[in-house]
């Protein structure tokens, strides 16, 4: 499983990674630099990172690099967006140590509440 999960990430990296690519904003000299998906993911408002205009555009993701699984938190974004949190968790987080205390809210689910996606309590 957890093999399968990596394999996921990984097509979503790549997915991001072919995305810049193609972005006429970003100079063809840097095009895959780390420095660059960060800025393009970190330049992502909130408010656009979780509008939405049904349940179903919303998923449960890490607000930060350990979760509500792990001491951390979790919230709800667009699922069009997920590839790219995720890209920037994954370079901010490298090697970031996350304490072994489970803060979730079971079960969660995100809605949409008011054309934003937002974390529930079920």
């Amino acid at each position: 499983m957890k093999s399968y999960k990596v394999f996921i990430f990984s097509l979503s990296l790549l997915s991001i990674l072919l995305l810049i690519t193609k972005c006429d904003f970003i100079d063809s000299e840097s095009k895959n630099s780390r420095d660059d998906l960060l800025k393009l993911c970190s330049g992502i408002p909130e408010k656009l990172l979780t509008a939405c205009s049904a349940d179903s555009d919303c998923i449960i993701t890490k607000k930060d690099c350990c979760g509500c699984q792990m001491g951390g938190e979790s919230f709800s974004i667009n699922k069009i967006y997920e590839g790219c949190w995720t890209a920037r968790l994954y370079l901010l987080c490298n090697g970031i140590a996350c304490a072994a205390v489970y803060l979730c809210d079971d079960p969660m689910a995100g809605r949409c509440i008011s054309n934003a996606c937002t974390l529930v309590s079920e």
